[in-house]
């Protein structure tokens, strides 16, 4: 089964054996990202809402907001590898933060485990980039971050800890992504266009790179201590 989305507000179904669509789903608004690696359950982002959604038994399960802190557009999302456990996803905006949302927990309702995190900020924050991707750790259920700062983190989300950065490159990183068995990173490196035709550098080309993954850089982190930073 391939499935495909787009700023036609649909995301359709389809069998490879037929150039038609086996169905659709009509969304609300154009879509901004998905994730459907996670089934049965997939996630669609359509301006600021999530759509949690049934694959097996066609139906919309569930419409979210993001965390009350995220207050620019949404850029993309990444669900929870463990959708047995407690099933949920993270979202990355334009403003350089991302959310961990539970579909189980009732979003901005005083909850302590929803939450949002600052990311891919410099200069003590004075210069925020875009999160332009999320991939979790099929393996631990780390994940990870690219940005338009030109770098990527792995993040700790149950520990709330970042658990490696990588360097800048000399351009932003608009899409990454960890192989089946997460011994492998994938990132794209080439322009976004956030700043811009006059910011356009066709010298510095369109470049993937893959990084082999060290299980130190991926594997979960003991909580912090309360009180402690």
């Amino acid at each position: 089964l391939l499935i495909t989305g787009g700023w036609d507000n649909l995301v359709k179904f389809w069998d490879l054996r037929s150039p038609q669509p086996a169905g659709q789903l009509q969304l609300p608004g154009p879509l901004v990202d998905m994730d459907c690696s996670t089934f049965p359950m997939a996630t669609f982002m359509v301006s600021r809402e999530i759509i949690v959604y049934d694959l097996q038994n066609k139906r919309e399960m569930k419409r979210m907001e993001p965390h009350h802190t995220i207050k620019e557009q949404l850029r993309c999302i990444g669900n929870f590898p463990d959708v047995k456990g407690n099933p949920g996803f993270a979202a990355g905006s334009i403003e350089g933060r991302v959310c961990i949302m539970y579909i189980n927990e009732e979003p901005n309702q005083g909850d302590t485990k929803n939450f949002s995190f600052k990311c891919h900020r410099e200069n003590n924050s004075v210069d925020i980039y875009a999160v332009h991707d999320i991939s979790f750790h099929p393996v631990f259920g780390t994940f990870a971050t690219a940005g338009a700062n030109g770098n990527f983190a792995f993040w700790d989300k149950d520990a709330k800890q970042r658990l490696k950065n990588f360097g800048n490159a000399d351009q932003p990183v608009p899409c990454a992504g960890f192989n089946d068995d997460g011994t492998l990173f994938g990132y794209a490196v080439s322009y976004d266009w956030s700043k811009g035709q006059e910011n356009y550098d066709p010298s510095k080309g369109h470049h993937i790179l893959i990084h082999s993954v060290e299980e130190q850089e991926v594997k979960n982190k003991p909580p912090k201590a309360p009180g402690k930073k």
